[in-house]
């Protein structure tokens, strides 16, 4: 029997791919009665609202990005991937090999918040990226809802 692994600390955030991040968010706040908030990168528009330790994300890209383009294309707007948290995504990642998935890069890539890898397979029956979060994620936190915890 699998002993219980406690590298994964919970979700991260979800995320949604949309054609216009601001009216997603703006549509969630007036159903939720929550207060997020916009960015804007080079290549994409994210809107950010947290429920609770959770981040929902409305990624809209504005260049044509191969994942979220292709999920537009074929699917329409909606949920894109889960993301959990993880305290070593080399441990976590590690993990998942083990289990006999694969992960899509196979090594850390920057995810904006901290590093990131997607297991590959969709034999989880949905889209999963491991995150092990950095400083950023928290000063992200505390943009959207001023809650200035560190670590979490």
């Amino acid at each position: 029997m699998a002993t219980q692994d406690t590298s994964v600390r919970g979700i991260h955030h979800i995320a949604f791919a949309v054609h216009d991040a601001e009216q997603a968010l703006m549509d969630w706040e007036r159903a939720l009665g929550l207060k997020g908030r916009m960015y804007v990168f080079p290549d994409h528009k994210k809107g950010t609202l947290y429920v609770g330790d959770s981040m929902f994300a409305f990624i809209e890209y504005t260049v044509e990005n191969e994942r979220f383009s292709e999920f537009l294309r074929s699917r329409g707007e909606g949920l894109h991937h889960i993301a959990l948290e993880v305290d070593d995504l080399g441990f976590a990642s590690q993990r998942v090999v083990e289990g006999g998935f694969h992960m899509q890069f196979g090594s850390p890539q920057d995810a904006g918040v901290g590093t990131c890898d997607f297991v590959a397979d969709e034999e989880l029956h949905a889209a999963v990226e491991l995150v092990q979060p950095d400083e950023r994620s928290d000063a992200m936190r505390a943009e959207v809802t001023g809650d200035d915890r560190q670590g979490g």
